[in-house]
């Protein structure tokens, strides 16, 4: 886990039996591609506040889906770009029974799925995302 955040102490706790699961520090943006393509997946998760129901358009996701790696979205938001794209798996905010349940799933699912959802989310990002589509929004919104 890389990052920070107000349960990472609390969280630390309780994965010390767990051998397989490490918590580092925060790193820079400009540091995210090279560490995101040796992650399996990612876990999006945002707690269950009434300033989603807006929708979400956040960098970090952004990012996950431009890495090519499958998305576990754990969010209650107006949109989700990760069902959108097929890039993943959603579950709601707060379960972690049913996280932990789709992040069994996704383990176990044959490599072809995830790979099908690997190119599915840096496909929306690039079509829907990339600066070159952003700027013809921009220019249009200008006109």
């Amino acid at each position: 886990m890389i990052g920070d955040g107000p349960s990472k102490a609390s969280l630390r706790e309780l994965a010390t039996d767990l051998p397989h699961i490490s918590f580092e520090d925060p790193v820079l943006k400009e540091e995210i591609p090279a560490l995101a393509v040796e992650a399996d997946a990612f876990i999006f998760n945002l707690i269950d506040a009434p300033v989603f129901n807006y929708g979400i358009s956040s960098n970090k996701l952004f990012d996950f889906m431009a890495a090519g790696r499958p998305i576990l979205f754990a969010c209650n938001a107006s949109n989700n770009p990760v069902e959108d794209a097929q890039a993943g798996d959603t579950v709601p905010p707060s379960h972690p029974q049913q996280l932990a349940a789709a992040m069994i799933n996704m383990s176990q699912m044959p490599r072809g799925e995830r790979d099908q959802m690997d190119r599915n989310g840096r496909s929306y990002v690039e079509n829907h995302y990339g600066f070159r589509v952003l700027a013809e929004r921009l220019v249009n919104i200008l006109g």
